[in-house]
């Protein structure tokens, strides 16, 4: 919407630093949660630092709804955004770690398991939920950072880019099941304090607990 009518909008940016940080990178991982808006912040991303950010997400289970987006997209990326389609396929996987060692940015979603999709099980509020392992996976066999990311809505046209500072999934010598685990719980104790403060900003709409 903001690349196809060029509407104007004022953001904070907390984690400046690390956004920077971000922009140099040899490859890296965004992650982040169904929260805000992803073409808000991925034409942030190319406006600022004039790199392309590759974005995984699920296909709308509508087909009109999923003809909307696509052709939404397509307008709007400009360039600067590529779209993948995560259908569970091993191909995606590969393709995903050749991108992240070539060098490119890879945004993904680490807060809803859609079908198909490998999850790894982390506690998030106390309780038990499943998040995809292929975030995890992906920045472990790379040796890419994972930078944590969130958008919050402020104000009427008013954001909050918010950049965590990133972190590595380790190989030890406990195991890769053990390495993915840790580095997942990671995460998820990022994404609940992200979301303590923005509970409401949560679109969430599929049972995750």
């Amino acid at each position: 919407v903001h690349r196809i009518n060029e509407i104007s909008f004022r953001y904070d940016l907390p984690g400046e630093e690390n956004l920077c940080a971000l922009s140099k990178a040899n490859g890296a991982i965004v992650l982040t949660a169904h929260m805000g808006s992803y073409d808000l912040g991925a034409a942030l991303f190319g406006e600022k630092f004039n790199r392309q950010l590759r974005i995984v997400r699920a296909r709308e289970a509508d087909p009109e709804s999923a003809r909307h987006l696509d052709d939404t997209l397509r307008d709007a990326r400009g360039g600067g955004v590529r779209v993948d389609y995560n259908t569970g396929e091993a191909a995606l996987s590969f393709e995903l770690l050749n991108a992240l060692r070539a060098g490119e940015i890879i945004s993904l979603q680490g807060d809803r398991v859609v079908e198909n999709v490998a999850a790894i099980e982390v506690a998030l509020f106390n309780e038990k939920v499943r998040i995809p392992a292929g975030p995890f996976t992906l920045a472990l066999v790379s040796g890419t950072e994972i930078y944590p990311l969130f958008i919050a809505r402020l104000g009427f046209r008013h954001y909050e880019v918010s950049v965590c500072p990133p972190f590595r999934c380790v190989r030890s010598d406990r195991g890769r099941q053990s390495d993915l685990n840790e580095s997942a719980q990671r995460w998820a104790k990022i994404l609940q304090e992200t979301l303590q403060g923005h509970q409401r900003q949560w679109f969430a709409f599929t049972p995750i607990w």
